[in-house]
């Protein structure tokens, strides 16, 4: 048996359909490690939501709702993850979404929301009877769900109107299924926001993920991402399941490191002093070609670890300086200096 964890982010991407957009989308989830998004607002068809069964992405489930350029959902399945699908539920406005199957072997429900920006209570309620159905396996429901639970402490301005009853009400939701806002329950003192609204220049947090009660043991972290690409920010939650059928990886080798004019020469220079050094060393040839695949590899693999962690450090790095002035931006959202700086982060942010 093999313990391994599984990434699930829940992520309003107001909008995948446009090809750049769409590209910009899959490769944050990628280097956020995504076995499993949940993503809402998509804002395409079928056929269109097919499309995204690319580059990591091995399986797709869709609501694609009846209105274009508005609502729509789907759910992405990592090729590395074993998903097999025994039931699917969905709506004809692209409100919800839920898969019954088995995730590597064990039988698991996901649910990914949409919630109307009116009648978030009646919607939830409505779906209580369903989600009842599997109240005995593991759940995992995420979504923008258009709701605070706890207006004080999830609005950086004053509280809303109508958060506090709606709130009270969109509290039953997660009692009467027997689950729990796993953010809330790992984070007690923090404050962090997962949507911000230009036109208010407000934050609020109203993404979440709620899991059954008996999953908690299983939950290694709850993480808001940073407020990029979308007004979204993407919500990551890390599990852990046990695979009792592990998958093997085979080593591939990157074609778009032939693009890499350093590694090229690099490769040439090393091809040539293996060559010197090994050409007449034994008897037979065919024993230098294996050793020299071999060895090639090892090289390979060692300048796109060192690039790839290049990479991840310098991504780190414009991550917590983002991350450093959207706080700054929460406390204070009239600085106009602190707005440049954050649009000049995000956008290096983006090309990366």
């Amino acid at each position: 048996m093999v313990w391994n964890n599984v990434n699930l982010i829940s992520w309003n991407v107001n909008g995948i359909n446009n090809k750049v957009k769409s590209y910009k989308i899959l490769m944050h989830l990628k280097s956020l490690g995504c076995n499993i998004a949940m993503i809402q607002e998509t804002h395409l068809n079928e056929v269109e939501s097919l499309r995204l069964k690319q580059r990591w992405v091995g399986q797709v489930f869709f609501s694609p709702g009846m209105i274009r350029n508005a609502r729509g959902m789907c759910i992405l399945i990592a090729k590395r993850i074993s998903f097999q699908l025994n039931e699917l539920f969905t709506d004809k406005k692209g409100r919800f979404l839920i898969l019954s199957g088995t995730l590597k072997n064990v039988k698991f429900v996901l649910v990914n929301i949409y919630a109307p920006n009116t009648g978030q209570v009646t919607f939830l309620t409505s779906l209580c009877p369903l989600l009842s159905k599997f109240s005995d396996l593991p759940m995992v429901t995420g979504g923008d769900f258009n709701l605070v639970l706890e207006p004080e402490v999830d609005r950086s301005n004053h509280p809303l109107p109508s958060d506090r009853s709606l709130s009270s009400a969109f509290s039953e939701f997660p009692s009467t299924l027997g689950l729990v806002d796993v953010w809330c329950m790992l984070n007690t003192v923090s404050r962090e926001y997962t949507f911000y609204s230009k036109i208010h220049n407000s934050h609020s947090r109203i993404d979440h993920f709620i899991i059954s009660n008996h999953m908690l043991e299983n939950v290694i972290n709850c993480q808001i991402q940073n407020i990029i690409i979308s007004d979204h920010a993407p919500v990551v939650l890390s599990i852990v399941l046990a695979d009792r059928q592990a998958i093997k990886r085979t080593w591939k080798f990157n074609n778009f490191l032939l693009r890499d004019e350093e590694f090229v020469s690099l490769i040439k220079n090393r091809i040539s002093e293996f060559i010197t050094l090994n050409e007449y060393s034994v008897p037979s040839i065919q024993t230098v070609w294996e050793a020299f695949k071999v060895t090639c590899r090892g090289w390979i693999i060692s300048y796109s670890t060192a690039k790839k962690k290049q990479r991840i450090e310098k991504k780190h790095k414009l991550q917590i300086l983002l991350k450093d002035l959207e706080c700054k931006h929460m406390e204070n959202p009239k600085d106009l200096k602190l707005r440049i700086e954050k649009r000049i982060i995000f956008s290096k942010e983006n090309k990366r």
